[in-house]
């Protein structure tokens, strides 16, 4: 069996949860190859970028294509305030060996990169892992916060494209939660698929549990400050909920750190808080310390079907504060940490120093990371998957 992961890029949420996929099914001695439109710095073995096989005229035509046609959806994403993606694209992923030679064509993050129905059209035997809306909200990765930049006649359109393109070629659903496993089954869209929830993986030697007195030496953090920790990829990417962390913060009245991780310029200070910034993180091990040196996760997101970040957190033995959104109730159990039912910075504010003043076993915490989120165990699931598709006939 031959097993082709397709997604757009290898940073991202989405990109790192599909490459630890990956990883596990490559230590389980299957044939899983992964092939991305942009490749960036990536020590993953079997990651393939797409337009090597283009050659370098062909490369540079798609990309100005690219370019005219994404320009319009760019701004529209940004007036939106979320990002809105077409179905379509101009780049050809059909005609690539990877998706001719695969038995099974595994999809992740594709915006941006496939054209959904010309691929679909192609009677493989498709797992699509959905890690947003997108593919059944007729173009938008979330809620958008305005409504109507985007026309409802352009989105029911999309709607119907991928009803149509799925009702002849269903295919195998995968979501990291049962949230989303939900809101994709009730949408309407995807129809006749057949339906999986599945956690998301996390490299348990990756992260894992380090003495905080040691990493807090290590990045010149006092040992005796109270120290938060928030990660986004954008810290102004407003669905993330910075704000109201922000808000919150003004709260604090003990000597307190934020380590930031992210895009985005902060002030030194927040109320009495100071503001440590790193920056967006590509080395792994920084971002484990990073987590070992906080005495806690703070996740304000809106809107999230699942979270990389909670589960890291998770098997660093850390607890994490969040908001009651999307899929993560399903990740915080009273062991480690508070679901914030309200979207309120005064709750948010409320239920960090609650958190603060428990004593969380750093040990039970790690424990629930390696039984519902160990690499083995998800690829291993994963396989029953692909078994099961690979049964399905193809029209």
């Amino acid at each position: 069996m031959k097993i082709v992961h397709i997604n757009t890029a290898t940073e991202g949420g989405a990109a790192e949860a599909a490459l630890r996929l990956h990883s596990a099914l490559l230590h389980l001695h299957a044939d899983s190859n992964f092939l991305a439109l942009y490749k960036a710095q990536c020590s993953v073995n079997k990651v393939y970028d797409f337009r090597d096989e283009l050659g370098l005229i062909d490369s540079w035509i798609c990309k100005i294509k690219n370019k005219l046609t994404t320009t319009k959806t760019k701004k529209d994403s940004l007036q939106a305030g979320e990002l809105f993606s077409d179905i379509t694209s101009v780049w050809k992923l059909q005609k690539h060996s990877l998706f001719t030679s695969a038995n099974i064509l595994h999809f992740h993050w594709v915006s941006g990169f496939i054209n959904i129905p010309e691929v679909l059209a192609f009677n493989k035997h498709v797992v699509w892992t959905l890690h947003d809306h997108f593919l059944f909200s007729g173009g938008f990765h979330y809620p958008p916060v305005s409504n109507g930049v985007i026309s409802q006649e352009i989105l029911i359109n999309q709607k119907n494209t991928i009803a149509e393109a799925i009702k002849k070629h269903p295919i195998s659903i995968v979501c990291p939660s049962l949230h989303l496993t939900e809101l994709a089954k009730n949408s309407g869209v995807l129809d006749g698929c057949s339906f999986y929830t599945i956690k998301n993986a996390v490299d348990l030697s990756q992260f894992r549990p380090g003495d905080k007195n040691t990493v807090r030496k290590k990045l010149k953090i006092n040992e005796n400050e109270t120290v938060l920790f928030f990660i986004s990829d954008l810290i102004d990417y407003s669905r993330k909920g910075f704000e109201h962390l922000e808000k919150a913060l003004l709260k604090m009245e003990k000597n307190t750190t934020l380590l930031v991780a992210g895009k985005g310029k902060l002030p030194a200070k927040i109320g009495r808080v100071k503001i440590k910034q790193y920056g967006f993180i590509r080395d792994k091990s920084l971002l484990n310390d990073l987590y070992n040196a906080s005495d806690l996760l703070v996740n304000p997101s809106l809107n999230d079907i699942s979270s990389n970040t909670i589960i890291e957190a998770m098997a660093c033995g850390i607890p994490v504060v969040a908001y009651n959104s999307g899929g993560i109730p399903e990740l915080i159990t009273e062991e480690n940490g508070i679901v914030v039912n309200k979207k309120d910075p005064e709750e948010l504010a409320k239920a960090i120093i609650t958190a603060l003043n428990k004593k969380y076993n750093s040990e039970l915490i790690r424990k629930k990371a390696e039984a519902e989120h160990a690499p083995e165990l998800i690829a291993s699931k994963y396989m029953e998957v692909y078994q099961k598709e690979l049964q399905r006939p193809t029209s």
